[in-house]
């Protein structure tokens, strides 16, 4: 604080908020990277032929950009960096007391890399910017990716309607309804670029969160109107993945939006009435239950509406007149493939994730030391399908697939780390001075998390699925910024 001796506390803090905004190289390059590896993303899926290969540049990159977050955000002075740290910490030794050549095996170091992104790299967003800064970066990311997965699902929509499949620039994967015979393609559900439509889906509930966020927060009415396409074509193309995890997922990032949403207007309005007493210390029960009854109700509606597309979709098409794809010129009979819409029927709902959950736990439990120690990332499924003869690729739930690769010392961190980051958010969504766009930030890692209860679209070894990057940012901004923080500038959150 030398540099600032002489000054009274106003000058102090005008001076300090002046060089907070000012640009550095250090901090464009941290951008650019972190920027270009976000949105590879897409890229991936329209030039990639490998199914789970991790180029190495990739990883070089994001070891990049994570050195480069821990340095500019001062990352050492987070709590949730040190709870989120311990887990690594833990799985490194986990790895290293069974055998150290496993570091060198691609399920180990992609899943030890995609952590240290994660942990690092984009959880330090909200530390190396100031809210003015990282505002301004979000708004320029989020078009980009509305745009791309708008040109995205077009492509996916067009191929549908068609009866075509579309394949990428490599010829790795396609955009359309697959064939039954083709390759592991699961047939009859949409693939907008990825090999499994469930990891389609969890893309576009990612995306359609994004996007309805960028709906509301960004004032040219220009820019809302290509959010608000990419929201409508994105929800359509998720609904015909049938990915009814994806689809509860992005339901639920809509509900929180939603509940925010409601509190900031109520708050904005007892402010324009001059009422800020009556809503601090009168009812402010009465807005928050207003604002969990829209979330509700929300929730539900967009859940059962995004799931009535599918047979909209296909009657339409029956009754549109079908363009032909050329290798089915010849056919006496043109292919009108109908999407598969299971919808949630009865016991069928969690698609047999139940037995799978009370395998995991019995294994789990069965052993002492598994219990407090886990598996290992190393593989951690080829014991457990050993004994129980599945052939499950991961748990289907983030909790327990965390409980059986690092056991309970593994799972306290990261339950640490998510109360003290809703802590964070509740503070956030509460205050009355939260801009709109701050406050429904929140909304991402919910929406991530809610899918993870039955999937695992936060497991580090997901390389190519975007949620891990975007709840991890989301996390940095929300712990970053909460309502202690940004007291003493509001003027930058405006």
């Amino acid at each position: 604080m030398k540099r600032y001796k002489g000054l009274d506390k106003s000058e102090m803090k005008t001076t300090m908020r002046i060089k907070q905004e000012e640009w550095t190289i250090p901090q464009f390059i941290y951008l650019i990277l972190l920027g270009s590896l976000l949105l590879d993303y897409m890229v991936i899926q329209a030039f990639d032929r490998e199914l789970y290969s991790f180029p190495a540049v990739i990883a070089l990159a994001r070891i990049a950009v994570s050195v480069m977050g821990i340095c500019l955000g001062r990352l050492w002075r987070d709590k949730g960096f040190w709870l989120l740290s311990a887990l690594m910490v833990i799985q490194i030794v986990r790895v290293a007391f069974i055998n150290g050549q496993l570091f060198f095996y691609d399920s180990v170091n992609d899943s030890i890399i995609n952590g240290i992104w994660a942990i690092s790299g984009c959880y330090a967003l909200g530390k190396v910017l100031s809210a003015k800064k990282v505002k301004a970066f979000l708004r320029i990311l989020l078009v980009a990716w509305a745009i791309g997965m708008l040109i995205h699902c077009t492509i996916a929509l067009y191929a549908a309607w068609n009866d075509l499949r579309i394949q990428n620039l490599s010829g790795g994967s396609i955009w359309g309804i697959p064939l039954s015979n083709w390759g592991s393609e699961w047939p009859d559900r949409l693939s907008v670029g990825y090999v499994y439509s469930t990891i389609a889906g969890s893309t576009l509930s990612l995306s359609g969160v994004l996007a309805l966020i960028g709906l509301l927060a960004e004032p040219k009415k220009w820019i809302k109107a290509i959010y608000g396409l990419a929201l409508l074509i994105i929800v359509i193309a998720l609904s015909l993945t049938d990915s009814r995890t994806s689809i509860i997922s992005l339901a639920a990032g809509m509900g929180v939006i939603t509940c925010s949403s409601v509190l900031w207007l109520i708050w904005k309005k007892r402010k324009t009435n001059d009422q800020e007493n009556r809503g601090e210390h009168g009812r402010p029960w009465i807005a928050w239950v207003t604002a969990i009854a829209c979330m509700i109700l929300v929730f539900v509606v967009s859940t059962l509406a995004i799931m009535k597309i599918v047979p909209i979709f296909n009657t339409m098409k029956v009754r549109g007149q079908l363009i032909v794809a050329s290798a089915q010129a010849e056919e006496t009979e043109p292919i009108k493939q109908q999407v598969v819409s299971r919808g949630l029927s009865g016991i069928d709902v969690l698609s047999g994730r139940g037995e799978i959950w009370e395998k995991v736990l019995k294994f789990i439990t069965g052993s002492r030391k598994r219990l407090l120690f886990g598996e290992s990332i190393y593989n951690p499924m080829e014991t457990l399908n050993q004994e129980t003869g599945s052939t499950m690729g991961h748990c289907h739930n983030m909790l327990l697939q965390i409980l059986l690769e690092s056991g309970i010392v593994g799972l306290l961190p990261v339950l640490l780390f998510g109360i003290y980051s809703a802590k964070n958010a509740f503070r956030i969504i509460n205050s009355k001075i939260s801009p709109l766009w701050l406050r429904i930030i929140p909304a991402i890692p919910a929406s991530v998390l809610v899918g993870d209860l039955a999937e695992c679209f936060g497991w580090f070894r997901q390389w190519k699925v975007p949620a891990l990057a975007f709840m991890f940012i989301a996390f940095g901004i929300i712990n970053a910024h909460d309502d202690r923080k940004i007291n003493h500038q509001e003027e930058y959150l405006a």
